[in-house]
């Protein structure tokens, strides 16, 4: 499968994001929440909110960054959801944690 992050990868639309932050299901951690919930495509697609107080525009970057790339090498196994993601601490360590809680909730089964 081609590995890469298209449009229709990403999650847009303020309804959409309400949606999944209201109902959706939660993983959290020290640094992130992840919210997901389903949805009626068979791609999966991927919000990321990451306030201003996280950190300046470089940081917050890099966390896109990171976020997008775990998420573009691993999208096979979240076909058919939606997820956000919204960091709320990028101490040291906070991606090592992130990419734990997914591997565990989304991991091989």
């Amino acid at each position: 499968m081609k590995q890469d992050f298209k449009k229709q990868n990403r999650l847009s639309g303020a309804g959409r994001f309400r949606f999944i932050l209201k109902n959706g299901n939660i993983i959290s951690t020290s640094s992130a929440k992840i919210y997901f919930a389903g949805n009626n495509l068979n791609t999966p697609r991927l919000g990321i909110i990451i306030p201003a107080k996280t950190g300046n525009a470089v940081l917050r970057n890099k966390c896109k960054r990171q976020i997008r790339e775990f998420f573009r090498r691993n999208k096979d196994k979240y076909a058919g959801t939606d997820i956000i993601v919204r960091i709320h601490n990028a101490q040291d360590g906070w991606f090592a944690e992130f990419a734990g809680a997914m591997e565990k909730r989304f991991g091989e089964e």
